[in-house]
């Protein structure tokens, strides 16, 4: 009897470990499933297009991509970036030399309060660089040199960025590129603002101390495609801050208002050409999130999209 009982009681502990088994590998199963990433599949006609959210900066240890993302460029016939910076680096160099320097005989000491002068000051030594190099530069200038050093803590250079990755690939392979916009019209839109709403945008970075720590935040919500989540750190930020900062609500709706009409004219045209071709396009991630972002905008042109 005490053998049966023993062997009953293998038999019991053997079926408890199986069906434990069969449910931790279901749990293990179900954690693993893939979560999205932030690439869109459009379709109309002929045509299909790729639409993939970019970070302009990335830390390297993003790459390789999610196979979702690099099947979908293997599978494209022509590459559409917002710029391509790739194509003539010393114009580049020549338009920011034209538009990034004051030439009315101002400079970032005469126009800033002494305060915010003071504070920039102190931070940008903090980070290695003398205020007096970038005093002939304009706010809107420094303020992208602020957030590219502050970015530099964290490991994060532009030069992994998405864009430049794909176009180095799309130059490998001899792929068609073409630009939304254009890197002229990118210098244009920033050096056109006011001074009092370049220097609100510089305050406003000042204040944001903590960018670094929202920008890691972004960066885990863009690995899994968490299109909330990248709004709410984002364009919702934006308008939040804009109630205090004239400046930065200016810059929402040059930046993001205006600029997405016209991606998404481009966009639809190339959805509606006959030319039967494969568009992988590549924009910032901010321009696609949100109710007023290019996803909700195609949508409500009657196209179907799908987050892969």
């Amino acid at each position: 009897m005490k053998v049966k009982r023993m062997k009953r009681s293998i038999v019991g502990v053997l079926t408890l470990c199986i069906l434990m088994f069969n449910i931790l590998h279901t749990v293990a199963q179900n954690n693993s499933k893939p979560n999205k990433v932030c690439l869109w599949e459009l379709e109309n006609s002929q045509n299909k297009v790729y639409l993939l959210g970019s970070l302009h900066l990335l830390p390297e240890d993003v790459y390789p991509l999610d196979e979702r993302i690099s099947n979908s460029f293997k599978a494209s016939d022509i590459l559409v970036v917002e710029a391509d910076i790739t194509k003539n680096p010393e114009e580049v160099q020549k338009l920011i030399a034209q538009e990034a320097f004051f030439k009315d005989g101002n400079n970032l000491k005469k126009v800033l309060s002494e305060e915010m002068y003071s504070s920039l000051s102190s931070e940008f030594k903090g980070l290695g660089v003398d205020i007096e190099k970038l005093n002939n530069f304009k706010p809107w200038f420094v303020t992208m040199n602020l957030g590219a050093l502050r970015s530099s803590k964290i490991d994060v250079k532009p030069g992994a960025g998405i864009d430049v990755h794909f176009l180095n690939s799309a130059n490998e392979r001899d792929m068609k590129i073409l630009e939304l916009e254009s890197v002229a019209l990118q210098l244009e839109l920033h050096s056109s603002q006011s001074i009092n709403s370049q220097i609100d945008n510089l305050q406003y970075l000042l204040e944001e101390s903590n960018q670094n720590e929202q920008y890691l935040k972004m960066l885990e919500a863009w690995k899994i495609g968490n299109e909330n989540e990248l709004n709410n750190l984002s364009r919702i930020e934006m308008k939040e801050a804009g109630k205090k900062f004239t400046g930065v609500k200016e810059q929402y709706e040059k930046m993001f208002i205006e600029r997405d009409e016209a991606m998404l004219d481009k966009i639809t045209s190339y959805l509606n050409d006959d030319t039967g071709k494969t568009y992988f396009i590549i924009v910032g991630i901010f321009h696609l999130v949100g109710e007023d972002g290019l996803i909700k905008m195609l949508e409500a042109k009657g196209y179907k999209t799908k987050q892969l």
